[in-house]
């Protein structure tokens, strides 16, 4: 008897944080995720790789960490081998709605059918309530044709705050415009539900990074208006669309000096934090902490779960759970089924590293750049340092100072040479052969985007 693979429907949020997902503190209305969570389950320590996207993601999609592969935002490669070729070969139908990014342009090059929806492009930047839900819901109707679909989806919304639907715009939905829009969110994920037979499709639904969430409704870089009137740029001045990403890079640069003039007044030193920008010196879990949950096919019962689980470890845990072997593939990452039925489990340290800082309109950014910082986190403690400098590092003890405010570096130097060692023997273990050269095409494309976006 031929046993019919369950469907895999995977959802990423962009810059979702794991605190906004769980707990009976939040002011965020999202009834689906809940649902979700009380009937699968949920992984309060889950990290990212990395505070940028594409670096993140990629650990998701070949279960490697940037320490092996050395893949980043900028040099993704379609020729990099992802689980979406692996599940391709075992007979799944495999499909994708992404943004249409280089990096994701590459990630979903491969599939059997691709949607790129147009985002950070002035033409007409797009979101769930301006087609790209109304797409999803489409795409998930012709699923049903295929015997067994992964379909892997990710949603921008949350990244493009000034974009928040007027319905939204009220107290009852969060105190301030990110959880304003993770309600939003949570509305279609509702409507992407009724179209999922959960008996047979296995859900995961997780983030590439968090995110440092503004004091007042808008961060101090953004200026809303301006952002609203370049969205439409092409149709209201076409000659702002070589210019338009400059003029807005340069107006939010000002209007940051002028508001944290103000703000450095009024609010603490954890509260300045969230002002901060990813891709720097620093890997808070507001930015690496991410929610991870698993519910539908597989899923037996509700679960939570406080163990650290890591991007690498998702893929490794679907195939596990979808009855597929995928010792063919080199992996970082181990499954956590044995979690999921309470049985033996070893915990390892999640490597870490900041994303490639673009800066200012005025810096040119490298494609093989990498981050400026490295580092280890455990259940216990958060291990940072410079990629090419280990003399300086940082220590957080994350049981007694949760929110990272002392580094108890100069304190604890046997715990600091522990977690030295063993953060070189992952950098010692790497392996490059997921790093292929970037065409000529994809660079040029690569170039063209960052010259588009006024880093180049």
């Amino acid at each position: 008897m031929v046993v019919e693979k369950p469907n895999i429907f995977i959802i990423t949020i962009d810059s979702l944080r794991s605190d906004h997902c769980f707990g009976d503190d939040r002011t965020v209305k999202t009834p689906n995720i809940d649902n979700l969570i009380s009937n699968g389950a949920y992984f309060t320590q889950a990290i990212s790789s990395a505070d940028q996207t594409g670096t993140s993601l990629a650990s998701i999609y070949t279960a490697l960490s940037p320490s092996t592969t050395g893949l980043t935002h900028f040099n993704f490669s379609k020729s990099t081998k992802t689980y979406f070729n692996y599940f391709k070969e075992n007979g799944y139908y495999t499909s994708g709605c992404f943004p249409d990014h280089d990096f994701f342009m590459n990630l979903g090059s491969n599939l059997d059918d691709n949607y790129f929806y147009i985002y950070n492009k002035l033409e007409s930047w797009k979101n769930l309530s301006g087609g790209i839900g109304d797409t999803i819901i489409n795409k998930l109707k012709l699923l049903k044709q295929q015997k067994s679909w992964l379909f892997s989806v990710h949603i921008m919304d949350l990244h493009n705050l000034f974009a928040l639907p007027k319905e939204y715009d009220d107290e009852k939905y969060g105190k301030n415009n990110y959880e304003k829009m993770l309600s939003f969110i949570d509305s279609w994920l509702g409507k992407f539900l009724e179209h999922v037979d959960l008996k047979n499709t296995l859900i995961v639904i997780s983030s590439d990074h968090g995110s440092y969430i503004p004091l007042t409704q808008t961060n101090p870089d953004e200026i809303p208006t301006i952002q609203k009137f370049l969205k439409s740029g092409k149709q209201v001045a076409p000659k702002l669309e070589p210019l338009g990403i400059k003029f807005l890079l340069l107006m939010r640069k000002l209007a940051k000096e002028i508001r944290m003039k103000k703000l450095k007044n009024s609010y603490s030193e954890y509260e300045l934090r969230s002002l901060s920008n990813r891709g720097k010196s620093e890997l808070f879990d507001e930015t690496i902490r991410v929610p991870l949950i698993f519910t539908g096919f597989g899923i037996n019962e509700s679960v939570t779960l406080d163990n650290l689980v890591r991007h690498i470890d998702i893929f490794p845990t679907i195939s596990e759970i979808t009855h597929l072997e995928d010792n063919k593939f080199q992996i970082d990452g181990q499954s956590l089924v044995p979690l999921l039925k309470n049985q033996k489990f070893e915990e390892f340290p999640a490597y870490i590293e900041t994303g490639v800082s673009a800066g200012d309109f005025s810096e040119k950014v490298n494609p093989d750049s990498k981050g400026n910082v490295i580092g280890l986190r455990t259940s216990s403690y958060k291990y940072l340092r410079k990629r090419d400098n280990s003399e300086t590092p940082t220590l957080y003890d994350l049981k007694n100072d949760p929110k990272e405010m002392k580094d108890i570096s100069l304190e604890n130097p046997e715990i600091v040479k522990e977690m030295e060692k063993k953060l070189s023997k992952i950098l010692n273990s790497k392996d490059q052969s997921q790093t292929d050269e970037l065409t000529k095409d994809e660079q040029q494309k690569a170039e063209d985007m960052l010259r588009k976006l006024g880093y180049i």
